[in-house]
């Protein structure tokens, strides 16, 4: 089962509408988020830079200071180009816990209680196979990129293979900087290849996205991630795929920008079971005239202080 804690109007809300909101990665209010695993990258990226660089232009301090700048300045350039755009190809997620065990699956994870509802909320129960199933679903009738359910892992291997790619992309990308704004014919020889921007942005969000500090290992997270993108496709099997609605929150221009899973789809997501959290009301009549099919309703008898 795959869990989604949420507020009491999420839940009417996702539950009158059978659907989930996946949100641009860079919207989140936590940086930190896309921080912890980038900071990894961007100091063996950095490291590999200098080693490379001619010992003249790593002595001297005005490009020294330049140079030590340019992780920053290449990513700070990805998000504008990203948040600048029209939503497309921008990386959305959409989250879930899962129990280690089955009272943690009947009462939920206490920790999850407090941080995400204040033990106040609802916990809603998705069958892993049927969240998959509509992300099948999902890319069959809207464009994607690609769509896909990932598990999150808390630490960074640096010996993986996709580590050390973006390692050597940011490094590139570092000395193309390097040559462009010197002139040195001694950087350009060693730039190397380098993969389209939107290849390069797209993987770095990727895995920052899969990644976070191990503090938090104790959600025990799994994550849509969904990269729509503007285009119709003609498919023989599943006919027209048009591209995903980009949504604003509140309707502002400057709100987080969103996408909805399931819209198109029915029967959307509904959950197994809902689990009302230790301070939360209880209230099957509700959910009885919403849901076609009830789920489940329980109370968490999950101790609180």
């Amino acid at each position: 089962m795959l869990s989604h804690y949420t507020s009491e109007n999420g839940l009417i809300s996702i539950a009158r509408s059978q659907s989930l909101w996946a949100t641009d990665f860079l919207s989140l209010n936590d940086d930190s988020e896309f921080v912890y695993a980038f900071s990894a990258i961007h100091t063996v990226a950095l490291g590999l830079l200098m080693e490379k660089l001619p010992a003249d232009l790593r002595d001297d301090s005005k490009d020294a200071a330049l140079i030590r700048s340019l992780p920053d300045r290449v990513v700070a350039e990805l998000k504008a180009q990203t948040k600048a755009g029209d939503g497309y190809g921008a990386l959305y997620v959409c989250s879930f816990a899962r129990g280690r065990n089955d009272d943690e699956e009947t009462r939920g994870i206490l920790t999850l209680w407090d941080r995400y509802t204040r033990n106040a909320g609802y916990c809603l129960q998705f069958e892993e196979t049927r969240v998959r199933h509509l992300l099948e679903l999902e890319s069959m009738r809207n464009s994607y990129a690609w769509i896909e359910l990932a598990g999150v892992r808390y630490g960074v291997d640096q010996q993986g293979s996709e580590f050390r790619y973006l390692v050597a992309q940011l490094t590139a990308q570092m000395m193309r900087r390097v040559y462009l704004e010197t002139h040195d014919l001694r950087v350009g020889d060693q730039i190397g290849d380098i993969a389209p921007d939107s290849v390069f942005a797209r993987r770095l969000l990727s895995f920052c996205g899969t990644h976070k500090d191990p503090a938090f290992s104790d959600e025990r997270e799994m994550r849509i991630l969904a990269y729509p993108v503007k285009a119709t496709e003609g498919r023989p099997f599943t006919g027209l795929a048009v591209p995903k609605t980009i949504y604003r929150r509140n309707s502002k221009p400057d709100g987080a920008r969103y996408i909805v899973l399931g819209e198109s789809v029915l029967p959307g997501f509904i959950p197994k079971r809902i689990v009302a959290g230790p301070n939360a009301q209880v209230m099957p009549q509700l959910l009885e005239a919403l849901y076609p099919l009830p789920p489940r309703f329980e109370k968490s008898t999950i101790p609180i202080r």
